[in-house]
């Protein structure tokens, strides 16, 4: 350089850059693979996949340090049984979508306990980057909404178990001879009629999906101070014991 300076005619300097390898292209995370299919679905595609929709899911009332690493651990096993593996379809979008949401939520907060902050929310992104995201369906779709926009969970309806029978961690898309309600399909018409209405345009059913999640809105501020700041967080801040699970054979 300093002989560029001096008028010195020497060539000019040069050096080797190594960059790191890119990720393959079959592995893409989360921050990269937004698709608007939650937008563009139509009732009776939801309907079609419902028909083949089966889920695996233990509620957790709640995560704390131990329950999230256990869960962190099972994700991160190279080579887990078929039996055992956590996917978007077959259980996963329903562990994600309540930490979303944080009617599950997550105080890996050595002090406090129970009165600890949930970061419920953070966690679910951070879980994304191990499960598949190539494929654009609805499900997929809904959850990287959800962790691209964080504060959408607060305003999307929470899952509610209304099934008879409990003691079963199957969800079926379709009502059965022994289990007539179906949660997990009034789930995702919901979400899925309340996202449509929302970014349409001005209209009679926008204007009510607006005031239902503003009122989804005013009930976690309002519990939330309740709470005094202690992280009582969005649907009454249900605590309990943690524990790895959730989705397809969690822990």
């Amino acid at each position: 350089i300093a002989a560029l300076e001096n008028g010195g005619g020497e060539r000019p300097p040069c050096c080797t850059v190594e960059l790191p390898k890119r990720a393959a292209e079959g592995r893409t995370r989360w921050v990269h693979a937004w698709h608007p299919t939650v937008l563009e679905e139509t009732p009776e595609g939801l309907e079609g996949m419902l028909e083949e929709l089966v889920m695996r899911f233990k509620r957790e009332r709640a995560y704390y340090l131990e329950g999230m690493m256990a869960l962190l651990m099972f994700l991160n096993q190279k080579s887990a049984p078929s039996a055992r593996r956590f996917s978007i379809p077959t259980g996963g979008f329903l562990t994600l979508y309540c930490l979303f949401t944080n009617s599950t939520p997550c105080r890996p907060g050595l002090v406090g306990g129970f009165f600890a902050p949930s970061c419920s929310a953070s966690f679910a992104s951070l879980l994304l980057s191990f499960l598949e995201l190539d494929e654009p369906t609805l499900l997929s779709s809904i959850l990287l909404s959800l962790a691209r926009c964080p504060s959408l969970g607060k305003l999307l309806p929470e899952f509610v178990d209304t099934r008879v029978t409990k003691r079963r961690d199957l969800y079926s898309g379709v009502p059965t001879p022994e289990e007539p309600q179906t949660p997990l399909a009034t789930l995702l018409r919901g979400v899925m009629a309340e996202m449509h209405a929302a970014a349409a345009e001005a209209s009679p059913a926008r204007t009510e999906v607006l005031r239902a999640m503003q009122r989804r809105r005013v009930n976690v501020l309002t519990k939330e101070r309740m709470w005094g700041g202690f992280g009582g967080g969005a649907y009454g801040g249900q605590s309990g014991g943690g524990g790895g699970g959730g989705g397809e054979g969690g822990g």
